[in-house]
């Protein structure tokens, strides 16, 4: 049994694998989908890995549906990333103080506590965001 994530029939058409190795290894070819390309199947398999660790533990309905819907890291690992990690840890940043401020209705000094910063650096950050 062998097992591959390469198309072995376009590497050998390619010159990149050995024609007589692909005849030996190939008899019947199973071709299954990613687990990005099986939908509800990963809640599933999700549900089952859970219970064999601990039988009482359950999954929140919510996290059956983020589990569902995430897509693997493995999938675009080799494309270039389509911001950079600053503009990524500044997207986040703005994000999670616009949800601070959401929940304590604007309030600076209880935001910037919820944050762990202090008051005037929450503003200057605000400031730099144009949040204020």
């Amino acid at each position: 049994m062998a097992a591959t994530h390469r198309d072995l029939a376009a590497a050998v058409a390619g010159g990149t694998f050995r024609e007589d190795l692909y005849y030996r290894l190939k008899g019947v070819v199973l071709n299954t989908p990613r687990l990005d390309e099986r939908g509800s199947d990963k809640a599933l398999l999700a549900q089952i890995f859970l219970r064999r660790a601990s039988a009482q533990t359950r999954f929140a309905p919510d996290a059956l549906v983020w589990i569902t819907q995430r897509r693997s890291p493995f999938r675009t690992w080799s494309l270039p990333p389509a911001k950079t990690l600053e503009q990524e840890v500044a997207a986040l940043e703005r994000q999670r103080i616009l949800e601070a401020l959401e929940r304590t209705s604007h309030n600076h000094t209880h935001t910037a506590r919820n944050l762990g910063l202090s008051r005037v650096g929450l503003l200057k950050k605000m400031d730099r965001m144009g949040l204020r």
